[in-house]
């Protein structure tokens, strides 16, 4: 039985290497040039993931401005009665997701009560909530209006 040389093995394993390097590259090409739209399409998504799980949105005042106005909305979307009148007393935004409000609801014949209200508001992109355990705990899927049904 004859053995190999080094540099035989190592020139073996190199060509080896750039034959499988050159198909994939070939392949690859092939792919690009058949299918562009569908990998312009891939692109973009990509380049929204990266944006999102690696460079975060931050919260600032602004976000909590507009997040109070859609929580405002809510409660008035939500709690509106024609015959009731809703009054926001207070409210503030929680842990950058939960906005709480207490309010003084006045019926028809003027008589006063007090109620608070929770709701969350999902503000960031879907990829900081994807599959997240606490998302999953908190959501309920049988109540048809959260997932407007």
């Amino acid at each position: 039985m004859e053995k190999h040389k080094p540099h035989v093995v190592k020139i073996t394993v190199a060509r080896v290497f750039f034959y499988q390097m050159l198909m994939l590259f070939v392949g690859i090409s092939i792919g690009l040039i058949m299918e562009p739209e569908y990998w312009g399409r891939r692109a973009n998504l990509f380049n929204k993931f990266y944006e999102h799980a690696f460079e975060p949105i931050k919260y600032t005042n602004e976000v909590e401005e507009v997040l109070i106005g859609i929580g405002r909305r809510r409660v008035h979307t939500t709690m509106y009665d024609a015959q009731h009148s809703v009054i926001v007393l207070s409210d503030r935004i929680e842990n950058e997701e939960w906005y709480c409000a207490e309010l003084k609801i006045i019926d028809d014949n003027g008589n006063e009560s007090f109620e608070s209200f929770r709701d969350r508001i999902r503000w960031r992109p879907w990829e900081h909530h994807y599959m997240a355990e606490e998302v999953q705990q908190d959501f309920n899927w049988a109540d048809p209006k959260l997932y407007g049904g």
